[in-house]
C-alpha cells in the first residue's frame, strides 16, 4: 500500500503564460496586472481531488555584515501569513466519483496587487517569487493518508516569477511633460563664477549600448575678461543604491551597486569665449544634488570672485554622454521594506589659463533610470477579446476610427 503512494496517484504540473510579471506604479489601488495560465493534472489511479490553490509566495533574504560578524535573516510569505494573492479553482468530483484516469487541464487567472516589491537579486540579499499550485484530496470518512501523501506525492510544483517594476514614466499616463525636460546640477558656484552639469533628460535609459543620455559642463562667468578653460577630463559612474529595510533589530541592510562607468580625457584646443560670444539660457530648476565638492577652494575665489560683475555670463559648454548601462537596474522606489534609488557621480577635471595647476569638480547626484526593457513597454493592461477597430458611438450608429 505504501508503495503506491511512493510510486504517487497523481501529480501536477503549472504553466503560466508569462515568468516576467510588469508592477505598474500607480497610486488608485486598482491592480492592472494578472498572472494567467493553467494547471496541468496527470491522474495514474482514480483519486478524490477537491481544489487547486493556486498562489503567490516570496522568499526574502538580507544579510548584515559590520566587519566583526555575519547576521542573516530569511522569511518565506504565501496567502497563508500576508496579503500575497491566491485563488481556488474547484475541481470536486463528489458527484461522479474520482477523477478518471488520464490528463486534466484547468486554467486560472490570478490577479496581483501593485504595492509588491520588485523582484531583487544581490550577492547575498534577494527578494524573490514564485508562482505555486497545490491540490487538496477531498476529504474522507474515517483513517486517512492525506498528510502522508502531500508529502509522498506530486501534489504540487512552483515556478520562478520575475516581478518587474514599470518606471512611472511608463505607467499609463501619456501625459508626462517632464521626461524631456533638462535638469541642472550645480557642482560650483560663488560670486560671478557659477560650474554647472546639465542632463539633457529627467530619465537616464539603457536603450543605447553607447550612451544612457547626453549631457554637457556649463562654466559661465559673470565678469569683464573672457573666459579661457580647458576640459581636461570627465569620469562618471551610475550607482544603483538598494536598502531592505524591513522590521529588524539590525536596521537596514544598505547595498551600493555601480552599474556603468566611463572615463575620458580631452586633449582638444582650449576655448576663450568673451562677453560678445553667444550665450545660452539653461534651465535652473532645482534638482536633487548632493555632497557637491571642489579642490583649491581658496585660489578659485581669489581668480573669479572679485571681479565686478556683468548682467551677461560668458558660457563655454563641453558636450559629453553619461556612461552606457552595465546591466539593467532596478527603477526606483520606496516601501515599508525596500528603498531603491540612483546617482550619478561625477568629477570634471578643468584647466584655466589663470590658474597654476588644473581644478577638480565633483558631483553626486541622484537620478531617474529607465531599464532597456522598459522603454519599448505599453501599458500592461489585461488582453481581452475585442475588435481590431475602436468604434465610436454616434446618432447614425457605430463608427469605425
Amino acid at each position: 500500500m505504501l508503495k503506491s503512494y511512493l510510486n504517487g496517484t497523481f501529480s501536477i504540473k503549472l504553466f503560466p503564460d508569462q515568468k516576467t510579471i510588469y508592477l505598474e506604479s500607480n497610486k488608485d489601488g486598482v491592480s492592472r496586472s494578472v498572472i494567467t495560465g493553467y494547471v496541468l493534472l496527470t491522474v495514474k489511479k482514480p483519486t478524490d481531488i477537491a481544489d487547486i490553490t493556486v498562489y503567490l509566495s516570496s522568499k526574502k533574504q538580507i544579510q548584515w555584515d559590520n566587519g566583526m560578524r555575519i547576521d542573516r535573516a530569511s522569511s518565506t510569505k504565501c496567502y497563508k501569513n500576508s496579503n500575497l494573492p491566491a485563488i481556488d479553482i474547484l475541481v470536486g468530483r463528489q458527484d461522479d466519483g474520482p477523477f478518471p484516469v488520464g490528463q486534466h487541464k484547468f486554467n486560472f487567472e490570478l490577479w496581483i496587487p501593485e504595492n509588491l516589491e520588485p523582484s531583487v537579486t544581490l550577492e547575498n540579499n534577494y527578494l524573490e517569487y514564485h508562482l505555486e499550485a497545490k491540490a487538496n484530496l477531498s476529504p474522507k470518512q474515517g483513517f486517512s493518508f492525506t498528510d502522508l501523501t502531500s508529502l509522498l506525492q506530486g501534489n504540487s510544483d512552483s515556478v520562478k516569477l520575475n516581478l518587474r517594476l514599470v518606471p512611472e514614466i511608463f505607467a499609463c499616463d501619456p501625459l508626462k511633460p517632464f521626461y524631456r525636460r533638462s535638469f541642472n546640477h550645480v557642482l560650483y558656484s560663488k560670486n560671478n563664477f557659477k560650474v554647472t552639469m546639465v542632463l539633457d533628460s529627467q530619465y537616464l535609459t539603457g536603450a543605447s549600448d553607447s550612451s544612457s543620455g547626453s549631457a554637457s559642463l556649463v562654466v559661465s562667468d559673470c565678469s569683464i575678461n573672457p573666459l579661457d578653460v580647458k576640459l581636461k577630463s570627465v569620469s562618471l559612474k551610475l550607482i544603483q543604491k538598494v536598502s531592505f529595510v524591513g522590521n529588524t533589530k539590525l536596521g537596514p541592510s544598505t547595498h551600493s551597486i555601480v552599474f556603468g562607468s566611463s572615463k575620458s580625457l580631452h586633449n582638444g584646443s582650449r576655448i576663450v569665449l568673451d562677453l560678445e560670444s553667444s550665450h545660452k539660457n539653461y534651465d535652473d530648476t532645482p534638482f536633487s544634488s548632493r555632497n557637491p565638492s571642489f579642490d583649491s577652494l581658496t585660489e578659485l575665489e581669489d581668480s573669479f570672485g572679485s571681479r565686478p560683475g556683468s548682467p551677461v555670463p560668458s558660457e563655454v559648454s563641453f558636450a559629453f554622454s553619461t556612461p552606457p548601462f552595465d546591466y539593467d537596474p532596478t527603477p526606483a522606489m520606496e516601501s515599508a521594506a525596500l528603498h531603491i534609488s540612483h546617482f550619478l557621480e561625477s568629477k570634471f577635471v578643468l584647466e584655466f589659463s589663470n590658474q597654476r595647476k588644473p581644478m577638480s569638480f565633483s558631483n553626486i547626484s541622484e537620478v531617474s533610470v529607465v531599464p532597456k526593457w522598459a522603454e519599448g513597454y505599453i501599458c500592461n493592461l489585461p488582453s481581452y477579446n475585442v475588435s481590431d477597430q475602436d468604434i465610436l458611438l454616434s446618432d447614425k450608429g457605430p463608427v469605425s476610427v
